[in-house]
């Protein structure tokens, strides 16, 4: 997922700030329930749905049909929210 992710972001010419990195699907699960994370819809059903709610992303980099994940939605902090609404929000046509 990192390395597609990256390859998107070098592509779109973007740079690409993470501040986490989870070694494991168990440690992501972990962190999706403390907040948010992006992962593939198999490693989702693999964590099963505990606590855990799913948001498609549509945008065409999204290509691994990704979701965006987390605990509660409208219960995260503000700078998570407008990530979220970032993400989701329409694309401008150009």
């Amino acid at each position: 997922m990192q390395i597609h992710l990256n390859r998107v972001a070098r592509e779109a010419r973007r740079a690409l700030r993470q501040r986490v990195e989870a070694a494991s699907l168990s440690a992501m699960g972990r962190m999706i329930e403390c907040g948010i994370g992006v992962m593939a819809e198999g490693a989702f059903r693999a964590l099963g749905e505990r606590h855990r709610h799913a948001a498609e992303l549509t945008d065409a980099w999204a290509v691994s049909a990704l979701n965006l994940y987390a605990r509660n939605f409208s219960a995260l902090s503000g700078p998570a929210t407008r990530f979220v609404e970032g993400l989701l929000a329409p694309q401008a046509v150009a």
